[in-house]
């Protein structure tokens, strides 16, 4: 009855099939809880699609639904293009075996619905035409002409196979990509399925040898297109959607990093981008002229590289640090930069760190030099300098300026309980009770009383100081200020001095003028003066009182 090779052909299917349903009892055993919960999930997904119809959208669900929209409009003008040159190619077979004489296998209501259809095309590409109001109605018209093709009056029983076939890949499939209602979709499909169905059942006599002569194929093929259309009309459309609300966002982060970005162009001095490996993505002009390298370039440059060295790693570390569940975090820390002339500044760093749609890291970075500036951040700010080990005593000191209204108040009121121990002129408190009081009682005590600096000009070094400022003795004077235009005032002080035979009874003023006091940089106000030592040299007296305490 069946030869060897049948016999083998079916053994094979009936393993292949065998593995299948193995393999699928095996999926559906260990999916079972999620299979229950799809089950009781099932009713309110029927609920959910029937208030689509009902409920009335939000803001964002219509900004979402008018892109989609827009998208599917995009791909028809893109599908109209395309179907008018493939079908004038058809055409053109048409035209070729009307002027040979060779059969055309179509009725003449076929040939006319052709060229129609072709001249639908051509006229949807009028912007008046193709609309997004009329992408339904022209898949709705594009599926007549398929309905036409289809009838006993368009094609025979024997060429319904092709035809259909034909109109299912050239049309039906791709216009599902810009029909905007599944139930449309679903409904027109239907109609045209059924004159497939009722042809197959009535024109069977007329098939000759064709697959057409087995009705219970073909309508068994519909109804499995039928469930088919539906399913994928909600699968293209849910794709179009995930793709516009990626655009979104994508618009959205764009936005904020704008935002971001002229932000800190507002508040920084440079601004810059920084890639996974924290080196700066383009020069950028303002910090080359922070650092003083006008003729060099900072595209490629490791940011690590403009740090202290002592503080680098940390720096990064700081850089490399925050939330890994969110896309985006920002930060602000606090360093010390170092320009061509080995100068270190302190400066404020504000970081907002973003990933790209390819999962790269990127860092917008800005820049701030607070040398004589408060910092922006305060407390809120990490500090990667060096020389700081304790944080809370940051957070104690950044109370100061409010303090500083208490050490007036203190001055004024006798009775203040604060003035004993930090605002009395004739405190015995030295410099190692300085340490046990912490940095608020320090930065207070520090306003309370006049401090002397004994600066050796000839030598370049302070040579004596007062307490509790006595850390600087032994430091050179380009160690103690903070700009060299405060070194040159000092010494051309002391220059017009040295050319006098006798000490010139002059003193310079001077309000805020920064000074380096490790590990912290007072601002301080007074007056400059000079003096000579038992041993004729002229020396340089700074008698001053500290106006404020900068964090480093």
């Amino acid at each position: 009855m069946f030869d060897s090779g049948d016999l083998a052909y079916l053994a094979s299917c009936a393993l292949l099939q065998l593995v299948l349903v193995v393999r699928s009892f095996q999926k559906a055993w260990q999916g079972r809880q999620r299979i229950a919960k799809t089950m009781c999930e099932l009713p309110g997904f029927a609920a959910g699609v029937v208030s689509q119809f009902i409920r009335k959208p939000g803001e964002s669900e219509r900004v979402l639904r008018t892109q989609v929209s827009q998208l599917q409009l995009e791909f028809a003008q893109s599908y109209v293009s395309v179907a008018a040159v493939t079908l004038c190619l058809s055409l053109s077979v048409l035209q070729r075996n009307i002027l040979t004489g060779r059969p055309l296998f179509l009725s003449p209501l076929a040939i006319w619905n052709g060229l129609l259809y072709n001249f639908s095309l051509v006229a949807t590409w009028l912007p008046c035409i193709l609309t997004v109001r009329t992408l339904n109605l022209w898949y709705f018209i594009s599926h007549v002409f398929v309905a036409v093709w289809l009838s006993p009056s368009g094609c025979a029983a024997s060429h319904v196979f092709s035809v259909r076939l034909f109109c299912l890949v050239v049309i039906q499939v791709p216009s599902l990509m810009f029909v905007q209602s599944w139930l449309m979709a679903w409904l027109v499909h239907l109609g045209v399925a059924a004159i497939v169905v009722l042809r197959a059942l009535l024109d069977v006599e007329d098939a000759g040898d064709t697959i057409f002569r087995h009705p219970g194929t073909l309508v068994g093929a519909e109804f499995v297109m039928a469930g088919c259309v539906g399913i994928l009309v909600r699968f293209v459309y849910n794709a179009f959607e995930q793709r516009v609300a990626a655009r979104l966002r994508e618009h959205h982060v764009s936005s904020q990093l704008d935002a971001a970005s002229g932000l800190l162009q507002l508040t920084c001095d440079a601004v810059m981008e920084l890639d996974d490996d924290l080196r700066l993505r383009e020069h950028s002009p303002k910090l080359a002229a922070m650092l003083l390298r006008g003729g060099s370039s900072t595209q490629g440059v490791r940011f690590s590289e403009f740090v202290a060295r002592d503080e680098a790693a940390r720096a990064e570390e700081i850089l490399n640090s925050g939330s890994h569940e969110s896309s985006s975090a920002a930060q602000a820390f606090h360093t010390r930069l170092v320009d061509s002339c080995a100068s270190k500044f302190r400066t404020e760093v504000f970081q907002v760190k973003y990933q790209l749609p390819t999962g790269q890291t990127r860092h917008l970075i800005g820049l701030r030099d607070f040398t004589d500036l408060q910092s922006l951040a305060g407390n809120k700010a990490t500090d990667a300098i060096h020389d700081v080990d304790d944080r809370e005593q940051l957070e104690l000191y950044d109370g100061l300026s409010s303090l500083r209204g208490h050490s007036e108040t203190a001055t004024e009121d006798s009775t203040h309980p604060l003035q004993a121990t930090c605002f009395s002129e004739d405190s015995d408190m030295d410099a190692g009770s300085y340490g046990d009081q912490g940095i608020m009682e320090q930065a207070v005590a520090l306003q309370g009383k006049n401090i002397f600096l004994d600066l050796d000009c000839q030598a370049m070094q302070v040579c004596a100081a007062s307490a509790p400022l006595t850390s600087l003795i032994g430091r050179g004077l380009s160690e103690v200020f903070v700009y060299n235009y405060t070194l040159e005032l000092c010494m051309k002080l002391w220059r017009q001095a040295k050319q006098s035979h006798d000490l010139p009874d002059k003193m310079v003023s001077f309000e805020r003028m920064p000074l380096f006091c490790l590990p912290r940089t007072i601002e301080i106000s007074g007056i400059m003066q000079l003096s000579r030592t038992s041993l004729g040299d002229l020396h340089v007296i700074l008698n001053f009182r500290p106006s404020a305490l900068v964090q480093l």
